[in-house]
């Protein structure tokens, strides 16, 4: 039986964007570790949910506002230190941010204990939390990137999914349309990081993850932009341009 450990070093964090229903974007941003995933989808997972008052949610966006949001993060870091003072044993997954509040994920092996600690640090808090225990098939959709999900055995229903490129603009502006004509759908050029921003509605599974990769990585190479690898597990390095493409993700024979 998996069992969770005491700690854990520090990993790198992915961050991913969903979509729910109505084109509402959610912000995803992950503790990139496989064997965590391993152990999650053993032992499940809980959440952490907030709810906060509609004073405290920017309408248009449908995010916190800044003061919510610190105090959400406060809270947060103060959920933390109980869990290691009272020796929970409980890793911290990931966050999710939008559709009016941020939810907390952790692996646990004891939700009640969570929750308990939970509870006592959101005392006297200006917003209310839940803690619910949940598998990470449930939540895999959200949290995962797709190639985890698949190495985990996960099925994913098909959905719209993300794709960033980077490059010089003269590269974006030709992929663009290129990418279009395979049924992407433009979202935006990112002001802060000049990714061309795409979306393709799709079937998630293993083999139609890879198919499109194996034609959408050369494509962007061969116009001067990579792939920022984000539903992958390696991540962007291995897009980045003048390395070598890892077969598995070339053009097919």
């Amino acid at each position: 039986m998996k069992t969770l450990p005491v700690r854990s070093e520090k990993d790198p964090q992915r961050k991913l964007v969903r979509y729910r229903e109505g084109d509402r974007k959610v912000f995803v941003s992950v503790r990139m570790n496989v064997a965590l995933f391993d152990v999650a989808s053993a032992l499940g997972i809980a959440v952490v949910r907030s709810h906060v008052p509609d004073a405290a949610v920017i309408a248009n966006w449908q995010l916190l506002t800044v003061d919510a949001s610190v105090a959400n993060y406060t809270f947060f870091e103060d959920l933390c230190e109980a869990l290691e003072g009272r020796g929970a044993r409980a890793h911290y997954l990931g966050e999710v941010h939008g559709d009016r509040r941020r939810d907390h994920f952790f692996v646990v092996d004891d939700v009640g204990a969570l929750r308990q600690t939970a509870l006592a640090v959101a005392a006297g808090r200006p917003f209310r939390v839940e803690v619910e225990a949940r598998a990470l098939a449930e939540e895999a959709p959200l949290l995962l990137p797709l190639e985890a999900a698949h190495r985990l055995g996960i099925a994913t229903p098909p959905r719209a999914v993300q794709y960033r490129f980077l490059g010089a603009k003269p590269g974006l502006t030709a992929l663009r349309p290129a990418l279009e004509r395979l049924g992407f759908a433009y979202e935006n050029l990112d002001p802060a990081t000049m990714a061309l921003v795409m979306t393709k509605a799709s079937a998630t599974d293993e083999a139609a993850f890879l198919g499109l990769l194996r034609t959408i990585v050369p494509l962007s190479r061969n116009l001067g932009c990579s792939y920022d690898g984000a539903e992958t597990v390696d991540g962007a390095d291995q897009f980045q341009l003048g390395t070598p493409l890892p077969p598995l993700y070339g053009a097919p024979s």
